[in-house]
């Protein structure tokens, strides 16, 4: 498991669904600069590709991309709830942009998970990953576990 898993005190494949964070109908009014590290913007193009917390995500995201890979559909959106979840932990919030400059918007957990689906789901070449990589994968994991015991 990734190190950003023992960040959280629940088992990643086991996530809690409650609390939910709705979505605000009032802006945050938030400046730019005081955006934290770990603020998450939804939305296309420069400002959210380059914003710290985006860029703390998508690498959070990519540590958790072997082990999406090798996980069963049913399980695919509790890892996306997990990432939402270390990423609430840190201290970070999702947020969409306003029409005015500063006025930024919770996004909700469900927006944020959708993200976080669309995220683990970007970049994989899932065609190259073989079975036979993914048991080897499996088989990596269950040695893991029994030395935890």
């Amino acid at each position: 498991m990734p190190d950003a898993a023992s960040e959280v005190d629940f088992d990643v494949m086991k996530p809690p669904v409650t609390p939910i964070i709705q979505p605000t109908k009032e802006p945050l009014c938030i400046s730019p600069e005081n955006l934290n590290q770990y603020d998450v913007l939804l939305g296309r193009g420069g400002a959210a590709n380059s914003q710290i917390g985006n860029r703390h995500f998508r690498s959070l995201v990519q540590d958790f991309q072997p082990i999406y890979l090798t996980l069963r559909r049913k399980d695919k959106p509790l890892l996306a709830r997990s990432l939402v979840l270390i990423v609430r932990n840190r201290g970070g919030r999702f947020l969409k942009k306003g029409k005015s400059l500063g006025e930024y918007y919770e996004a909700g957990d469900e927006k944020a998970e959708t993200k976080a689906s669309q995220a683990l789901r970007q970049g994989l070449k899932i065609r190259s990953i073989t079975r036979k990589r993914k048991e080897i994968f499996r088989q990596q994991q269950q040695i893991e576990k029994k030395r935890e015991k």
